[in-house]
């Protein structure tokens, strides 16, 4: 009956604070390697992206801790209650600069020995020795006669 059910909506809100007035949020992706957020009043952000060490949080330009917050997801808190920037960015490690450069060296590398005119002499006259077995000097006396 409506009796009743003014009765446990009234039950229930007496319970239950109310809801905070919706915040005016924004997340904008700037590329693979970057986020910024804004909010007010907020305790934290949680992004949903794999946690590793790359990763870089600021809030208003303060450098801010991250935690892993489950599977593929990454916890910056807040401090504060005014409105408030944080920006996510993932910087390569050195070590991940080094492989690159390695890598593009092998591909360079690579590339000038196949295009070398004598490089691919050499490789064809090595690959038909592979190929066609040691070559033997036989003298002309102990050769089949036929």
């Amino acid at each position: 009956s409506e009796a009743e059910a003014g009765f446990l909506a009234r039950a229930l809100l007496s319970v239950v604070k109310a809801a905070p007035a919706p915040t005016k949020d924004s997340a904008t992706y700037v590329n693979p390697q970057s986020w910024q957020v804004s909010t007010a009043g907020a305790r934290g952000v949680l992004f949903k992206e794999q946690d590793a060490p790359g990763w870089h949080a600021t809030a208003n330009g303060k450098p801010t801790p991250i935690y892993p917050a489950g599977p593929g997801m990454m916890w910056v808190p807040l401090t504060g209650t005014g409105p408030v920037t944080v920006a996510l960015t993932y910087r390569l490690s050195t070590v991940e600069k080094l492989g690159f450069a390695g890598s593009f060296g092998t591909l360079i590398a690579m590339a000038v020995l196949l295009l070398s005119r004598r490089a691919r002499d050499l490789l064809g006259r090595r690959a038909r020795r592979l190929v066609d077995g040691p070559t033997l000097t036989v003298p002309r006396d102990r050769l089949p006669v036929g």
